[in-house]
């Protein structure tokens, strides 16, 4: 398995969702909601290549969706980074380019 690494921009993306969802759904689906990320992102780390290929936002960046978020990645031999966390309607190329 890669060793998982969150960028800070990514782990204010996760505070954000935390925060969004705490104030619209309640402490225990906000703090479900986030551990399903961390989840998805170990799988990711166990599985780099399940991600789809988004070259289109950077050379080597993958994305994976889990439920309204994107998982936006890099990985190497070694590592997985977890750069963003978007919702689904956010454009990446938007959204994602000072977060490299």
């Amino acid at each position: 398995m890669l060793r998982i690494e969150y960028t800070k921009q990514a782990q204010d993306d996760l505070n954000d969702i935390k925060d969004y969802t705490l104030l619209n759904w309640g402490s225990i689906q906000s703090v479900n909601y986030i551990l399903e990320l961390h989840q998805t992102v170990t799988i990711l780390a166990e599985n780099p290549l399940i991600g789809i290929s988004r070259e289109d936002v950077l050379a080597g960046v993958h994305s994976f969706p889990h439920k309204s978020h994107f998982i936006y990645y890099f990985f190497n031999d070694e590592n997985l980074k977890v750069f963003g966390v978007l919702h689904q309607p956010q454009l990446p190329e938007k959204h994602l380019k000072d977060k490299f």
